[in-house]
């Protein structure tokens, strides 16, 4: 009974949640825009003698913030210092990485200034903070956990957005601009690309192999279609190709600016995890039958060499 009433206070949050923040944009949208872009663009910045020395990026704290303590919480100690701070990197900006690569240019986190600040700074809080106050913080403190989820899935929205699909629409490579695939495949990676390359190179393991199933690819993981809902959902409302023109299609969604389209995809992303967290999505796609397992096997009479393609895939 106290599981199922505290199971029933949480949805409840998020229920209130996904409607507060709905409301909110229904009754003042810009203030909305505007506050999303200051969370993608926004740095707190630490001077000296007039001079930033160091920038710390608002949504890379909350995106580092939830990544160090979920690998803290699941890998296998003990690691040296090394070893944590480079698989909290490659999970908070491998995504970026991978875009970076597809697209032939530096991933744009080696060339910001507060990116990978923001991550040693999280990283050092998680891990190393006197007393470990932080980490213990984030375990125990009613709401503190809800607070960096949701300052993380904004993040998630900034990945798909203005450090995925962006970083093709503006690319150094003329074809990267032109191609409709890439820039739906930027924005898919940068938000899953992190998480794929830790289950990949089994970083939260004790020693790394190359062995197992990247957990965005699994039966039950929402992550990936989240990503590709939001990704198409900013291709569509920007149409930076004119498909959509050239259809003769209503222009009312298209003429929006890219920070009123990053702040849709935003709102779009915060509530299916809302709902997400309800469990609710899963009961759509599950409905839509998008999350069923394929079980086809060769019979026992089919020899190996005479297995049809697909049978050897399953």
């Amino acid at each position: 009974m106290a599981h199922s009433a505290s199971t029933g206070a949480t949805d409840a949050l998020w229920a209130c949640a996904a409607l507060g923040v709905a409301y909110l944009a229904f009754v003042d949208w810009d203030s909305c825009v505007l506050g999303f872009s200051w969370f993608g663009t926004h740095s707190l910045d630490m001077t000296w003698n007039s001079m930033a020395w160091l920038r710390f990026s608002v949504a890379d704290i909350f995106g580092s913030a939830a990544v160090c303590a979920r690998y803290r919480a699941s890998a296998a100690f003990p690691k040296s210092c090394f070893e944590t701070l480079f698989s909290c990197t490659m999970v908070q900006f491998g995504g970026t990485t991978l875009t970076g690569l597809v697209l032939g240019q530096p991933p744009s986190w080696l060339s910001s200034n507060a990116a990978w600040p923001s991550l040693v700074l999280m990283w050092w809080l998680t891990f190393y903070c006197p007393g470990d106050l932080w980490y213990r913080f984030l375990r125990r403190a009613p709401g503190a956990s809800v607070f960096v989820s949701m300052g993380t899935w904004l993040s998630f929205a900034h990945s798909v957005t203005s450090w995925g699909m962006d970083k093709a629409l503006q690319a150094d490579h003329p074809k990267a601009r032109e191609s409709v695939l890439l820039a739906l495949l930027t924005g898919i990676l940068s938000a899953t690309g992190g998480g794929g390359l830790c289950d990949c190179l089994g970083l939260l393991d004790c020693t790394w192999s190359m062995k197992r199933t990247p957990a965005v690819l699994r039966i039950g993981n929402l992550t990936l279609v989240k990503a590709g809902i939001c990704s198409t959902a900013y291709w569509i409302l920007r149409d930076p190709h004119l498909m959509i023109a050239s259809l003769g299609m209503p222009s009312a969604l298209v003429a929006m600016s890219e920070a009123s389209c990053r702040a849709a995809v935003g709102l779009l992303a915060f509530e299916m995890n809302c709902l997400g967290q309800m469990g609710m999505v899963s009961s759509v796609l599950q409905s839509l039958h998008l999350d069923v397992a394929l079980t086809v096997r060769p019979s026992s009479a089919t020899s190996p060499d005479t297995r049809t393609s697909h049978e050897k895939v399953s």
